[in-house]
This record gives structure tokens, C-alpha cells and sequence, in this order.
């Protein structure tokens, strides 16, 4: 059951909201972590079925708590849902459940969680009140698809990698995947093995070496970052890794390359009726020709094109949001010091978003160090107030 005054309240169960709890666990901190969801797991849930990490399960960990060595090279979806149980399991930390938070209003330098529990038969508002409030809600519920022009003429089905399950609702078919990442990658080597596949992206995607996965992908790619730059522009040597958005070379995309659907078609500027239109200038082979518009017909589009920030429970607060609808933060050397805490709302932080709350907070080994430091300074605050 909640209480109606907490020190901290955690806002999302997930691999952000479940780090904290550990390090807040180690404090006398009185603290709960509210999860909308109906069991473990975070926005594991909702992925698809295929799903994998490309790292291997050592260097896929959160703070305290190696990740079970994998039956495969790189851990399952099934397999980072167990973690994440075990891992809220063994540090018996303090999740309730199915408790949606719908707003949140701050009055004398405290915050008023407004939420609903559905594990009641009514769907009638709570309060609880807290010093401090961590939002873990992380992004899968914003996805993002990109504006293009007659985009809602299209009479195909489009949807995003987040509602995307598994292929064999596109056998026969003939799919576009749009998105330069790794989940594009990924769901194209599936989805051309039952369905002709073309592959629309904005610049070349980075294939890195085979040799190089999620390991190296992660300490290069914070190396290139706190360099600020890529390795081409100072001739550092970071093993090929430019950004976490390159394509590390999994089995399935290793399999599609040799069948040779695992290369990019050019990009897409506009939708009709019946498909896409193609970029002048290139045609739906990649090559450059002059000017010329390519029309292609599609059964599908899938677009793997990132997520927004999932703050919807944070709307109605005043001044949190500047004019690009992005949280205004306080201002601090993004290196040494991550920017995580509001600016216009003292003792509100943000963790786990991606690299505009700490770079690479968005991934299992990532978003531990970025806790460590936000819970720290709230036990410092704490003993202050």
C-alpha cells in the first residue's frame, strides 16, 4: 500500500526506475517506485519477439548485479525480463504496481503525485506527497514517426518498431523499413526472410566491424562523445564506433548481409496512394541518376525511427518545457557533471532518457552511473532540508 509522504518517489519500474531503487535502497531514504505495469520488466514488455541485446550478458548489467550468462551469445528478450525480476527481486526494493501517475502539481517546495490505482475497481485519483521525485518513464510509449507529405493517403499499413511483434504478419508482402539503427537492422534481416524488403534511411548507416559489438560500441562511443568529435575528425582510433547508433553485426544481420537485402535504398520524401516517393536523384537501387521522381509501391511501412520522452504526466507544470517541448535543465559541465535535475523545478530529476539526461542513460550498463550521482545529490539535499 502507498503512504501519503515519501522522500523520494520514483516514477516508472523499468531498468532507470529500478537502478535508482538500488541506490536508494542504501540510503535512509524513505522512497517507492511507481510502475503502470502489471509485472516486471519495463518496456521489455512490449518489444519484439526477437529481440536481442548485442552485448554479451556481463556488459549488459546494472549496478550491483551481474546479468545470467545468456544460453546464446547475447541475451533474449525472455532473458532481460527475467534479469530485471531477479534484480528488483534480490534487492527487495519498493515497486508497486499498475499505478498510473497522471500529474504531478508542486506547492510549498513539495510535489503532489496525482495517480491511479488499477488494482482497484474504481478509477478514482490518490495523492501522495514527496521531497523529491525521479522520472524513470523513459520513451517507449512516445515513438516518433516523421512528418512526410500524403503520408495519411497511404492505404498500406504503417506502424512503428514498438507495435512491431514478429514477420509473419508480413509474409508475401512487400515492406519498407524506414530508420538507419539497430532496430532497424535487426527487424529488416527478419522481415526479408518472409517478405520483399527495401530499406529507406536519411545518410548511410554505420555497419561496425564484426568483430566489434555492444561492448566496444558502448565505451567507444562515450570516448567519441567526450571528445566531441567523431574519429575521422581528429584521427582518433575508436574501432570504427562513431555513435550507440551504429550497426553492430548480430547473427541476423550478419545472415542478411550474405543474402544481400542488408543495404540502404536511398531516402524517401514524400508518400502516395500506393507506396513512397523516393529522393530525385536516386533511384530504389541506391544509384544516382539525374533528376527524376521514383515512385515505388509498398503493402507496408515500418518505421524505426527513435521515441520522444514519455512526460506526459508532467504537462500540466508551468515552465518545465521550453519552445521545442524539450525539459529545461540545469545548466552544468555535461561531461563531469550529467544534466539530470530541472531548472525551473527544484529536486525534480530525470534519468534514463538518452543522452539529454547523461549519454548512453538509456542503456542497461549506462544508466547505473547516472542513478549513482542523481541519488547522491538527493541524499546530500535531504540532509539539508
Amino acid at each position: 500500500m502507498l503512504d501519503k509522504n515519501y522522500d523520494v518517489v520514483v516514477i516508472g519500474g523499468g531498468q532507470a526506475g529500478l537502478v535508482c531503487g538500488y541506490y536508494l535502497a542504501k540510503t535512509k531514504l524513505k522512497y517507492v517506485i511507481l510502475d503502470k505495469n502489471q509485472t516486471q520488466g519495463g518496456s521489455w514488455l512490449n518489444t519484439w519477439d526477437s529481440l536481442k541485446l548485442f552485448s554479451p550478458a556481463n556488459h549488459s548489467s546494472l549496478s550491483g548485479m551481474f546479468m545470467p550468462k545468456s544460453l546464446e551469445e547475447y541475451p533474449s528478450k525472455k532473458e532481460v525480463i527475467d534479469y530485471l525480476k531477479i534484480y528488483e527481486e534480490r534487492f527487495k526494493l519498493n515497486v508497486l504496481r499498475e499505478i498510473n501517475v497522471t500529474n504531478i502539481e508542486f506547492f510549498d517546495e513539495e510535489y503532489f503525485i496525482n495517480y491511479q490505482n488499477y488494482n482497484q475497481n474504481n478509477n478514482l485519483e490518490q495523492i501522495i506527497k514527496s521531497k523529491f521525485i525521479i522520472n524513470a518513464t523513459g520513451t517507449f510509449d512516445q515513438a516518433f514517426i516523421p512528418s512526410y507529405n500524403n503520408i495519411s493517403q497511404f492505404a498500406g499499413k504503417i506502424l512503428h518498431s514498438s507495435h512491431y511483434t514478429n514477420a509473419m504478419e508480413f509474409m508475401g508482402s512487400k515492406v519498407l523499413i524506414v530508420g538507419g539503427g539497430n532496430s532497424a537492422a535487426q527487424i529488416l534481416a527478419e522481415v526479408s526472410m518472409v517478405a520483399e524488403t527495401k530499406w529507406a534511411t536519411l545518410t548511410p548507416p554505420n555497419f561496425l566491424p564484426d568483430n566489434v559489438d555492444g561492448r566496444d560500441l558502448f565505451y567507444f562511443a562515450t570516448a567519441a562523445y567526450q571528445k566531441g568529435t567523431k574519429q575521422e575528425d581528429k584521427g582518433e582510433d575508436f574501432c570504427g564506433v562513431s555513435s550507440l547508433g551504429d550497426i553492430v553485426m548480430v547473427a541476423s544481420v550478419k545472415e542478411a548481409r550474405r543474402r544481400n537485402v542488408i543495404h540502404r535504398n536511398g531516402n524517401i520524401i514524400d508518400f502516395y496512394k500506393d507506396g513512397v516517393v523516393w529522393e530525385n536523384g536516386i533511384n530504389n537501387d541506391g544509384i544516382k541518376i539525374k533528376e527524376a521522381e521514383i515512385k515505388e509501391e509498398f503493402d507496408a511501412v515500418i518505421f524505426c525511427t527513435g521515441f520522444g520522452s514519455n512526460l506526459k504526466h508532467l504537462e500540466n507544470l508551468s515552465s518545465l518545457l521550453d519552445n521545442k517541448n524539450r525539459v529545461i535543465l540545469k545548466e552544468r559541465d555535461f561531461i563531469t557533471q550529467p544534466i539530470f535535475e530541472s531548472k525551473t523545478y527544484e529536486n525534480m530529476y530525470f534519468i534514463g532518457y538518452g543522452n539529454w539526461t547523461g549519454y548512453a542513460s538509456a542503456t542497461l550498463i549506462g544508466v547505473g552511473r547516472f542513478a549513482k550521482m542523481a541519488i547522491e545529490e538527493i541524499n546530500n539535499k535531504s540532509k539539508e532540508i
